[in-house]
């Protein structure tokens, strides 16, 4: 399975551009002791997001050794759970008194705290994809890119299989949703059909075994899921293949090879479309291997990066 990896140069132009926003300033010799700033935290430490939320929870972690003093994070777990985020958003902004928010790895979450912050009178940086539906918030900025950028990356696979009939079954999700728009378009200009389109149902037993004879009824050559717990996609993709599907697996999910391992042989193949592979900085490769004892990956360079904004290499303040 393809690794998703982060566009180093393209999340630094990000976080110039949120630093600018943000007010950073060059701080005088002569300027007194900054005043404090705080940070909001919120990640998924905890839950069905915890792979992802966990490296980013690492990758801010060592970013925070090189903070100034003034500078404070406040971390909270949202258990990977939208109303638990909303109530740790609210806890960080009324009772924390942060000045801004960092994390928040899921769409839907993202568009229900934006309100509180706004209210508050605070932006939002989240580490979650650029959903297509952020755009009308003035004060959600994206460390990450949007579906449509990250599945390009299948087009040559695509191309070079001469897929024609996919079948998607996706969360019932703000990630799911604008996934599958973005793959349904990508398969519609190669000259694909879509030939079953399909919300993966609520099942607390993960039994998709219904859903997953409807694929293969519908004659697909390819499978394509996004879910907002990993676990969904791939275990519909696991029926699939006890079913006997001999197509393309196609799942836009965050895993790492412990987590697949319990998926067995039926992850084997499976192609996971994602961010376009780069170098990173080589101050965070180093200091990821020493802290952590194994190499950084793209979920620990963003989480490290994101709180680039404020980790310091010269005397610089937030906001003053």
């Amino acid at each position: 399975m393809n690794k998703h990896k982060v566009i180093w140069s393209a999340v630094l132009v990000i976080i110039v551009v949120v630093i600018v926003a943000f007010g950073i300033k060059q701080r005088p010799e002569s300027a007194p002791q900054a005043s404090q700033v705080k940070i909001g935290v919120i990640l998924p430490q905890t839950g069905d997001l915890s792979v992802t939320g966990e490296k980013m929870y690492n990758g801010v972690r060592l970013a925070a050794m090189d903070l100034p003093a003034n500078v404070q994070l406040v971390y909270e777990d949202d258990h990977s759970d939208v109303t638990t985020g909303v109530t740790v958003a609210n806890k960080l902004l009324s009772v924390d008194k942060v000045d801004f928010l960092v994390g928040l790895y899921n769409p839907d979450e993202v568009k229900a705290v934006d309100p509180i912050a706004k209210a508050a009178g605070k932006e939002i940086f989240t580490t979650n994809f650029c959903d297509s539906s952020f755009r009308p918030l003035g004060n959600v900025f994206c460390g990450y890119p949007g579906a449509k950028d990250q599945l390009a990356t299948a087009i040559p696979m695509i191309q070079k299989r001469n897929l024609k009939k996919f079948a998607l079954v996706d969360s019932n999700s703000s990630f799911g949703i604008d996934s599958r728009d973005a793959m349904k378009t990508i398969a519609e200009q190669l000259g694909a059909k879509v030939v079953l389109n399909d919300f993966l149902p609520t099942s607390p037993t993960r039994d998709y075994h219904t859903e997953a004879l409807k694929v293969m009824q519908s004659g697909a050559d390819t499978i394509f899921t996004a879910t907002d717990d990993p676990s969904d996609g791939l275990t519909l993709v696991k029926d699939l293949y006890n079913l006997g599907f001999k197509g393309t697996r196609i799942t836009f999910v965050d895993t790492d090879d412990k987590y697949l391992s319990q998926f067995g042989a039926s992850a084997e193949g499976t192609f996971a479309p994602g961010i376009t592979p780069s170098n990173f900085a080589p101050d965070f490769t180093a200091a990821y291997q020493a802290k952590y004892n194994v190499a950084g990956d793209y979920a620990g360079a963003l989480g490290y990066d994101l709180s680039g904004a404020l980790r310091v290499r010269s005397p610089r303040i937030i906001g003053m």
